[in-house]
């Protein structure tokens, strides 16, 4: 710690290796004998905080922070340095907000829209196919629900692996499995595939496939959100990543008339399907890894949580202490089904 001496009283300054003064070997020893006073709120506090009623000693700067006095004896507040230079923190914001919007956001966005893409266009080929193969309207249905059996399958998985790999990883595994199942989709068809009578079959694995790889990219959306977008701008960044999600349908619905019409129902996925190529290339060199040591800061610090209100909850009811809650134990209570 620094040593400042203000109005003939030594306190405690700042536990700073960049400050210059001499006096700070000196002072790392010495130990704060005034308390702070506590005085009336004041609206025009430094560094925009709701401190005290303070003012800062403008001649007395140690590592561009500041020691603040009040009227009536000396405080050991530090007012943060973009007091004094306003501009600065306004460009550090500034880049914080184009940092998590191009790295995140927009990847995200992106993701989103080709997902969505993928999944609409069985619905404008369905009716050349459903021509070309006789399908009734019975079949068509469950040809078209096939997606949503993988997709609804995935989704409680995708949460878990998002928390437990990150949502980078997890988004980059289900572009690649959703592009290879939309690309094999036209392979189910083929005459080799119906000589064997397995084309139904076929086209419900690679159906469902798609739904698997897609299942994951909600679950980890919220964790990329989660993880890298500052507390205040989180339902923006959601709000940003889920207008990719629906316009994934919008240009889906757009784009897949007009290359049928052109080039026959086997271009459209194999078309979204190659998509996906490019897709996660971007993904991977964009999307930011985990930050395991926030993660782990944040997860020693909600077990301390817990372990302190285990503490305080045996000590007051008689020893009862907490556990973790189970997924099973979650799907017990019917409020988790009133809410699915």
């Amino acid at each position: 710690m620094a040593a400042a001496a203000l109005g003939g009283t030594q306190c405690q300054a700042f536990a700073s290796s960049t400050c210059s003064s001499p006096r700070r070997v000196a002072a790392a020893s010495c130990e704060v004998t005034r308390q702070i006073r506590q005085v009336r709120p004041f609206r025009h506090a430094p560094c925009g905080l709701p401190w005290r009623h303070l003012h800062c000693n403008s001649s007395l700067h140690h590592s561009n922070q500041q020691l603040c006095t009040d009227r009536r004896g000396p405080s050991l507040v530090a007012c943060a340095s973009a007091a004094a230079a306003p501009g600065a923190g306004g460009s550090d914001a500034a880049a914080a907000d184009a940092s998590w919007f191009s790295r995140v956001v927009l990847p995200l966005a992106l993701v989103l829209l080709v997902c969505n893409m993928d999944r609409i266009c069985l619905s404008v080929a369905i009716l050349p196919m459903a021509q070309q193969f006789g399908w009734p309207a019975t079949v068509q249905g469950l040809i078209q629900s096939a997606f949503l059996w993988g997709y609804t399958a995935t989704q409680l998985l995708g949460g878990h692996l998002a928390d437990k790999f990150g949502g980078r990883a997890v988004i980059g595994f289900g572009v690649a499995w959703f592009s290879i199942a939309s690309l094999l989709l036209p392979a189910a068809l083929s005459p080799s595939v119906a000589a064997a009578g397995m084309t139904l079959p076929a086209v419900l694995l690679a159906r469902m496939c798609v739904g698997l790889g897609e299942g994951v990219a909600l679950p980890s959306m919220s964790n990329m959100v989660a993880a890298h977008v500052p507390a205040s701008a989180k339902a923006r960044a959601l709000g940003m990543s889920f207008t990719g999600f629906h316009s994934g349908n919008l240009v889906g619905l757009v784009l897949s008339p007009l290359i049928l019409m052109r080039f026959g129902w086997q271009a459209l996925f194999y078309t979204f399907g190659l998509l996906g190529l490019p897709l996660l290339a971007v993904w991977l060199a964009v999307a930011p890894a985990p930050n395991r040591t926030a993660a782990d800061a944040t997860q020693h610090k909600h077990a301390d949580g817990l372990s302190s209100s285990s503490s305080s909850s045996s000590s007051s009811s008689g020893g009862s202490r907490g556990e973790a809650v189970s997924v099973w134990k979650l799907l017990s209570h019917r409020a988790t089904w009133a809410i699915i």
